[in-house]
């Protein structure tokens, strides 16, 4: 909601969230937006993937822009056996999985750094302690 008193556009009536001022416009949208992500959160992978199995009747599909270890997969392999719309499926699993992973790490990190206070983080490796 916008934090500045308005009154209401008469053609929007009691539609209007926010006033006309671009700040809280834009503000509002990206609520907006967030929140419809939040609701459906595997759309765009969805959309993404069938457009690529779209493509693929018509055209050969390169394989989807992933990092490492995923961008060392056989994705040829993977279109061939599972057609694009799979492949490109196992790609969005695999980028979960990896995301999933590193965030887990991170909290074991953190947790072992508040356990054992002493160690820290490292040091150079040239730097010289008192």
């Amino acid at each position: 909601m916008c934090l500045h008193g308005f009154l209401p556009n008469p053609r929007v009536g009691d539609r209007q969230r926010v006033c006309g001022k671009a700040e809280c416009r834009q503000k509002h949208r990206r609520d907006v937006q967030a929140d419809w992500r939040q609701r459906h959160p595997g759309y765009f992978i969805e959309w993404r993937a069938r457009e690529r199995a779209a493509l693929s009747s018509s055209e050969p599909v390169e394989p989807p822009a992933l990092a490492a270890p995923l961008s060392q997969l056989p994705w040829a392999l993977a279109q061939e056996e599972f057609g694009v719309a799979g492949a490109d499926f196992l790609g969005s699993m695999g980028r979960l999985l990896v995301k999933h992973a590193k965030d887990e790490m991170r909290g074991q990190v953190r947790g072992a750094i508040e356990e054992f206070p002493q160690v820290g983080p490292a040091s150079a490796k040239d730097e010289i302690r008192g």
